[in-house]
């Protein structure tokens, strides 16, 4: 059999077929090493509801969910599309989608992406009441456990979330969610704004745009001249509650939420932009987790202002290429801001030092080769 006739399929229902972890990363590396390489995830603009070839991988565009009310029945559209392909192994990147496609694998090899640990994620979940938190971390935990002993393989995004995998499962092999630098161009002659600074990300609380709002309204009673644009990829139902928030402490006008951007818009975006904020609270899930939107900020040449977290400083401290806070002080952020704003050649040689960093370690080179040495150990090719 050649390598050309193995099917490989991802599976999510939460993710958008223009994910770039998952499409751009994953399923596009797959594809170059001559796989058949097919994903099932909801539709965007870009790419609607339909059957595609988008470079060289085969998207399934499904509807977006529409809710939580939605999720199930949304969930089993996005299993009857993957039961119709009848690949020869499974890579699911949603916990929700583990156990089902499990099931329908039917002993094929099964492979579980793990963008985070799950069982302290839905500790801090918004939407389950806070009494029931600690029992659905536990359940979680337990049925995770079960799945892993059918799965062929983990894939954790960071180290610290593949330390809960290695005693529970043989194979573990991390690979980190680098940015792909053809993704991230840097203009040289590009016009960045000094006053803007900008977050790319999720708006769920522990992330702590809003602490990048109020700072806002700090740097703006102090009289510098700044502006934060927001750029959110999901929790878009915080938008009003960040918005009342900028009115209350007088930054009203110095915080703009863009709407979603393809990939060539947020390069075009973070071209215009001065910093990069990363005000990621100190919850223990976010101590987990390694933001990928540092390293995308870094490729852009931004400098950064980040947490003091352990995983966000393993990747910058020493390096010079931002400035750590606390980030539960809304001044101690704008500090950091006001800082670089007023002294803009350390900045941008902060900036060079990032997109350094990414060119010559941080890129996804290696981990796609780590990506298709691992499918090919599974199913058997060289």
């Amino acid at each position: 059999m050649s390598q050309s006739a193995h099917r490989i399929v991802h599976v999510c229902a939460q993710h958008s077929v223009e994910d770039r972890r998952v499409f751009q990363r994953s399923c596009c590396s797959l594809a170059k090493a001559g796989y058949e390489v097919h994903l099932v995830a909801h539709a965007t603009p870009r790419v609607p509801i339909g059957t595609h070839t988008v470079d060289g991988v085969t998207v399934h565009a499904v509807r977006k969910p529409g809710g939580r009310r939605d999720r199930a029945a949304h969930r089993n559209e996005v299993l009857a599309v993957v039961r119709g392909l009848n690949a020869d192994a499974y890579h699911v990147h949603e916990p929700e989608l583990l156990g089902p496609t499990i099931q329908l694998a039917g002993g094929k090899p099964v492979i579980w992406d793990v963008h985070e640990v799950y069982m302290e994620a839905v500790k801090e979940r918004e939407w389950i009441p806070k009494p029931l938190r600690p029992i659905a971390a536990f359940v979680w935990d337990r049925t995770e456990k079960g799945h892993l002993k059918r799965c062929a393989a983990v894939v954790p995004a960071t180290e610290s979330v593949a330390r809960r995998y290695y005693p529970l499962h043989k194979k573990v092999v991390t690979i980190w969610n680098f940015p792909e630098l053809e993704d991230f161009p840097v203009k040289p002659d590009a016009e960045r704004d000094p006053g803007v600074f900008v977050y790319v990300g999720g708006l769920d609380e522990p992330r702590g745009v809003q602490q990048g709002v109020l700072a806002a309204g700090v740097l703006r009673k102090r009289g510098v001249h700044a502006t934060f644009k927001i750029a959110p990829w999901h929790g878009e139902h915080r938008i009003p509650e960040l918005q009342r928030l900028a009115e209350e402490c007088g930054a009203g006008d110095s915080v703009q939420v863009v709407d979603k951007m393809s990939k060539w818009e947020l390069a075009e975006f973070l071209n215009r932009a001065w910093i990069g904020l990363v005000p990621h609270l100190p919850t223990y899930r976010m101590s987990l987790n390694m933001p990928v939107k540092i390293l995308e900020y870094m490729a852009m040449e931004l400098p950064i202002v980040y947490t003091d977290l352990p995983n966000h400083v393993e990747m910058t401290d020493s390096r010079n290429v931002g400035i750590k806070v606390d980030t539960r002080s809304p001044e101690a952020i704008a500090d950091a801001i006001q800082m670089l704003i007023e002294h803009p050649d350390e900045a941008r040689a902060m900036g060079r030092r990032g997109r350094e960093l990414i060119e010559e370690k941080f890129n996804w080179t290696t981990e796609a080769k780590k990506l298709t040495a691992l499918y090919g150990e599974i199913l058997g090719r060289p």
